[in-house]
């Protein structure tokens, strides 16, 4: 039920008291009231009431939707030029708007392409690639000008690969090559094909990175395959016959892997690149010691070692390159050649190199220490190498799987531009110590025959106790109290 209405005479009374009320109240001062001045018109509202006025009502509608809707543009509005820049937008928005008014689609993509490049400039990259992709809509529309849609769709593959979308660029980058491919338009074909190539050579570096061999290796076979149909750069290709070679490798697929190493190789001799040269030995002594071809893989090692003893950033890879083959000759037991690299090791891990500068005062004291007598010779050195291999394990990393370069880690940037990265050697003490270690085993081994032939010898054995008795004697007629 509704309520029921108040008398008459009391509703008169209220109106009464109300508005005598009004009357006898005090008017306010001017501080209390409405602020005097109007505040400042946003300059949105100011270009969109502009719009509306003009009759630029698509304008004004994608004003709107840019501007207001969506919040600021970009954090560059918050300068003082932020009324500048919306001046800007709102002519590109109607020189875009006249061009559709009038039907010209070459109009048409110019308009939404300076939109594109405007919001790029901005770092919008989703109304960017909107734009852009409104573009290459309007490109398609041109018939006798297929260069324009050429140009639109590596126009979005460049603002896909700048928002870290790099799979649906390359769709773009190799429509674009393709287009320009059917149209025989060779300077843009190798322009797409270049962009093509640097993206997904990207992807294959986070993929080997991710330890995604297989799928690195697709991709570097794809680029191949792109350079050769497109751009044929030979040092680009050859550079991806190291990348691919490293990556096969990495498999386990070492005769493919030395295949393309060589291949490599031989290259880079005939542009006189002995840096890249070095890269390749390294590698090639990696995959020739998985092979079990040990000789090769010491004269691999050998090659780095020449190519890099003039290079001083170059000494911590020396030092690992050293110790790997003072332990692949022990392993060939070439025992007087591999005391001579653990030497060499020992020498650069405490700072220096070649003719012992640097020389830690512990390895002259080793050279001093007395020895048995002369007769030097070699064993099958089971229990030292196991020992010497242990050391190895914890002094550097191991030449497999390309380990000599970890000091010296070359990378190629998209340009395929080769530059290397130094890392100083450490010179810790355990460092120091583990090369000193493994010096004392290479030159025990180097001994070894000696030791047991003087052992299975009655007479010699004699004579060996009688010497180690003496300077037994010796140290501790030195070391005892008087």
């Amino acid at each position: 039920m509704l309520p029921a209405l108040a008398d008459a005479p009391q509703q008169a009374i209220h109106r009464s008291s109300k508005s005598s009320s009004a009357r006898n109240k005090t008017p306010s001062t001017p501080s209390e009231g409405p602020v005097a001045s109007r505040e400042a018109v946003p300059i949105t509202q100011t270009l969109c009431l502009e719009l509306l006025r003009d009759g630029r009502v698509q304008s004004y509608i994608d004003f709107f939707r840019m501007t207001i809707s969506h919040g600021p543009l970009s954090s560059s509005q918050q300068h003082a030029d932020e009324g500048q820049l919306l001046h800007e937008l709102k002519g590109l928005l109607i020189a875009a708007e006249a061009s559709q008014r009038r039907g010209d689609a070459k109009l048409g993509y110019e308009s939404r392409k300076n939109i594109a490049r405007y919001f790029q400039v901005q770092g919008n990259h989703e109304l960017a690639i909107a734009y852009y992709r409104e573009a290459l809509d309007k490109a398609r529309q041109i018939a006798d000008d297929r260069g324009i849609e050429i140009e639109a769709a590596r126009n979005i593959g460049l603002e896909l690969e700048r928002d870290g979308k790099p799979h649906e660029a390359s769709d773009f980058y190799d429509t674009s090559r393709q287009l320009a491919r059917a149209c025989s338009n060779s300077d843009a074909e190798q322009l797409a094909a270049k962009s093509l190539v640097s993206v997904r050579m990207k992807l294959a570096k986070q993929q080997e990175k991710s330890k995604q061999y297989d799928g690195a290796i697709g991709q570097y076979n794809f680029c191949m395959q792109i350079l050769l149909e497109s751009c044929p750069d030979e040092q680009t290709m050859n550079d991806l016959n190291y990348r691919l070679g490293r990556a096969h490798q990495q498999i386990g697929n070492i005769p493919t892997a030395i295949e393309f190493l060589e291949t490599f190789l031989l290259k880079v001799r005939k542009y006189g690149d002995r840096v890249k040269e070095g890269w390749a030995q390294a590698v090639l002594a990696s995959c020739h010691e998985s092979a079990g071809n040990l000789p090769l893989a010491s004269e691999a090692l050998l090659q780095f070692l020449s190519i890099t003893e003039s290079d001083p950033s170059q000494k911590a890879a020396q030092a690992q390159a050293c110790n790997h083959l003072g332990n692949l000759y022990n392993r060939m037991g070439e025992y007087d050649t591999a005391v001579r690299y653990f030497e060499r090791h020992y020498q650069l891990a405490c700072g220096g190199g070649e003719g012992g500068e640097g020389r830690a005062p512990a390895a002259d004291a080793a050279e001093s220490t007395p020895r048995p007598p002369a007769g030097v010779g070699g064993h099958d050195g089971d229990a030292a190498e196991v020992v010497a291999e242990e050391a190895e394990s914890a002094a550097v990393p191991s030449a497999t799987a390309g380990g000599l370069l970890e000091g010296t880690r070359a990378e190629t940037d998209h340009d395929f531009k080769p530059t290397t990265t130094s890392t100083p050697m450490v010179r810790s003490t355990s460092a120091m110590g583990i090369a000193q270690v493994q010096l004392g085993i290479s030159r025990a081994n180097a001994h070894m025959e000696q030791f047991l032939d003087l052992v299975n010898d009655e007479k010699k054995l004699a004579l060996l106790l009688k010497w180690k008795a003496t300077h037994s004697f010796e140290v501790f007629e030195e070391t005892a109290p008087a």
